[in-house]
């Protein structure tokens, strides 16, 4: 799935269809947390699918880490952090990773306020009623 890359771009269509392939991800994590990943790919054919077509099976590897812990520099075309469900200290600590870990050009979706150094085009997107926000913000050039 292309992700936005230059700042004319709307991300609202990429954020739009990334909500299946976000599902699909938190589900298909959940259960490689006790389940080998291969064995959950394959016992949930549609999920797989929906995986598959976002290209989250073939231009990536799923990880699990604490997101305070990314050291990768210009790395990554697109990060999902759901900073709702985060401390605010490890909020503070991973977020300016986060932007470091982002290609030139990349965006950071944040279910809360992304606004910090380095980054630009924030968009707010509703999310549901009396929920959080969330923020799609582009990494500087």
């Amino acid at each position: 799935m292309p992700v936005p890359t230059h700042p004319d771009d709307d991300p609202a269509a990429t954020l739009d269809a990334l909500t299946w392939a976000q599902a699909a991800l938190a589900a298909t994590l959940h259960d490689a947390a006790t389940t080998p990943l291969a064995e959950v790919l394959k016992t949930n054919p549609h999920r797989t699918a929906v995986l598959d077509a976002a290209g989250l099976l073939h231009d990536g590897t799923l990880r699990h880490t604490d997101v305070a812990d990314v050291t990768e520099q210009a790395t990554y075309d697109l990060v999902w952090l759901p900073a709702p469900f985060l401390p605010e200290p490890t909020l503070t600590q991973a977020l300016p990773r986060l932007i470091d870990a982002l290609k030139p050009g990349a965006w950071i979706v944040a279910g809360t306020n992304a606004t910090a150094h380095g980054l630009h085009h924030a968009q707010q997107f509703p999310a549901v009623p009396g929920g959080p926000v969330l923020v799609a913000a582009q990494r500087e050039n």
